[in-house]
């Protein structure tokens, strides 16, 4: 039912998922294929797995301002060490770290960094399509959105076609 679908939309939103209504569409569908029901938490599970760009609504504004302070499910493309080379950025415990980490809505994409202390579950390694959410207060410094444990958690997710293209660039380098 209609109703019962946009109950489902604001329960989403609420947590951060901003899809189109063809994304909502396309994750009850899957729901559906794979014999699921089609409660809030597995669309979440389903859009974990799915790349913003095919789902997601345009929700990051095209300039930040001084903070984002608001619910988001956002997508990362890539992360980066920019305190060690190229050549060492996938080193288990390097001995600098600072991360940078662009994030997207799938429409608009940002920079990030990470501030004062390591993210968990956030490292170069971690795969493009991987979502996080943003919550609470991040501040925006330098047209940086600083991150840090109590504004975003890596919720997880693997867009395979991203997955693929990762692991492409890295043979070919």
């Amino acid at each position: 039912p209609l109703s019962n679908r946009m109950e489902v939309n604001e329960d989403l939103k609420r947590l951060g998922w901003h899809l189109t209504p063809q994304g909502l569409v396309k994750c009850v569908d899957i729901c559906k294929q794979r014999g699921l029901e089609t409660s809030v938490q597995n669309i979440e599970k389903v859009a974990l797995d799915l790349d913003l760009k095919e789902i997601g609504a345009e929700v990051l504004p095209k300039q930040l301002d001084k903070e984002i302070n608001k619910v988001l499910v956002l997508q990362i493309q890539r992360v980066k060490n920019v305190a060690m080379p190229s050549s060492r950025q996938h080193e288990t415990n390097p001995p600098k770290r600072l991360l940078r980490v662009f994030l997207t809505d799938g429409h608009t994409s940002h920079s990030a960094v990470e501030l004062d202390s390591y993210i968990d579950n956030l490292s170069p390694s971690t795969q493009p399509g991987t979502k996080v959410r943003m919550r609470g207060r991040a501040v925006v410094a330098s047209g940086f959105v600083l991150l840090s444990n109590s504004c975003v958690s890596v919720l997880g997710g693997l867009v395979e076609h991203m997955q693929k293209k990762q692991h492409h660039t890295q043979l070919s380098t």
